[in-house]
Parts: C-alpha cells; sequence; structure tokens
C-alpha cells in the first residue's frame, strides 16, 4: 500500500496508509489532533502531513521535558499549535478534549484526531462531543486478544 523508501513517523506506518486512505477518497488533509504528541515528531501519526502538506495540527502534551521537546518542533513548523495538557476523559473537564481543543483555530469536522495516552484512550474518543473529526486513529492494547472488550477505567474515576 505504502511506499517503503517514503519517509514515515508514525511506530507501524500509519501516516501513510492514512496518506493512501485520504488520497483514495480524494480528501485532502487540512488539520488534525493528536495527544500523547511527545516531541511531535517521535511515533507520530500526522506530522508526516505537518511537514509534507502544511497541515495544521494541535499537538497536546502532558509531560514537561516531551512538551519542551514539542516547543522546539512547533518553532520550526509554525503549523503545530502546541499544548501543555493531559487530556482529560471526564466530560466538562477544564482538560476535556472539547475544551483544549475550544481554545484552538481547529475547526469542528477537523480531519484527523490521533488518541495516544496509554490510558483511557476510548473514553476520551466517547467523551467528545462538540468535535466531529472526519477520521479518528485510538491506540490499541494488543496485549488483549480481539473479541475481548475491555475499557482502562470507568469514566466517573476522578
Amino acid at each position: 500500500m505504502h511506499r517503503k523508501y517514503e519517509r514515515k513517523f508514525s511506530q507501524s506506518n500509519e501516516d501513510l496508509y492514512l496518506k493512501e486512505i485520504f488520497a483514495k477518497l480524494n480528501l485532502s488533509i487540512n488539520w488534525c489532533c493528536e495527544f500523547g504528541a511527545w516531541d511531535g515528531l517521535t511515533f507520530s501519526n500526522t506530522f508526516y502531513f505537518v511537514k509534507n502538506n502544511q497541515t495544521n495540527a494541535v499537538f497536546i502534551e502532558g509531560d514537561e521535558l516531551k512538551y519542551n521537546d514539542l516547543l522546539s518542533t512547533a518553532k520550526d513548523f509554525h503549523n503545530i499549535t502546541p499544548i501543555k495538557a493531559f487530556v482529560d476523559h471526564r466530560t466538562g473537564s477544564n482538560e476535556s478534549l472539547d475544551n483544549l481543543l475550544s481554545s484552538t483555530n481547529i475547526p469542528i469536522d477537523f480531519d484527523i484526531l490521533s488518541i495516544d495516552i496509554d490510558s483511557h484512550d476510548a473514553d476520551v474518543w466517547l467523551s467528545l462531543s462538540k468535535y466531529q473529526p472526519k477520521c479518528v486513529i485510538i491506540e490499541i492494547n494488543n496485549e488483549i486478544p480481539p473479541g475481548i472488550k475491555q475499557k482502562h477505567g470507568d469514566m466517573t474515576d476522578e
């Protein structure tokens, strides 16, 4: 599906698969959001588009050191809006994805949402109500066998 010589940033070619999917659908990628973004580059499912297509991006990272790395990347790529926060899975929280995105210029129907926080990934997706991304990537735990439905925790956890 993808060209092996092409530079990718994602862990398992997700960025190149997304490129192919959007091309086949004749859709452009103008806006994306990724959280658990680290430096914006490492294992990023969306940086390929930021770099090669000048896609606008909201990258969210809560870890102080990783966020500082993200700020360095954003200095070179002015189409990145960096946010320092841990995205909360609870609706109404100041750090809910809806609230964090509302402080940016990202449109309601942006193109790609990439969720990779190693915890309440599915819960964050379920809490999103204001925004309607066209394509969503949610990290899985490949140690849980297919067919098993499991959530990280109760969405009412404090």
